[in-house]
């Protein structure tokens, strides 16, 4: 909430300081900045939803290798190469 008030703050001072500077330059200027702007926040966006499904898919992943590690049959093979290598001495 807070946080959100100083967002919107710092964007009117933004506004309020480069808003005259702005229309001090050639529009095409202007529209080329603008431009970046929108490209730069379309790359963060693309960006963002890629770690978000790179978070989900680590998350799946984790409770996969959790879910064999707990399995009876991972817990069986764990036990029988025990005795092997007592067996082997190895």
């Amino acid at each position: 909430m807070i946080e959100n008030q100083r967002i919107e703050a710092l964007e009117e001072t933004v506004e309020t300081v480069l808003r005259p500077l702005a229309d001090l330059l050639p529009p095409e200027r202007v529209n080329s900045i603008e431009r970046t702007g929108y490209d730069a926040q379309l790359r963060i966006e693309a960006l963002e939803a890629r770690v978000a499904e790179l978070e989900q898919r680590t998350a799946e992943a984790l409770q996969t290798a959790n879910a064999v590690a707990n399995s009876r049959i991972w817990r069986t093979l764990v036990k029988v190469s025990g005795v092997l290598q007592r067996f082997t001495g190895k």
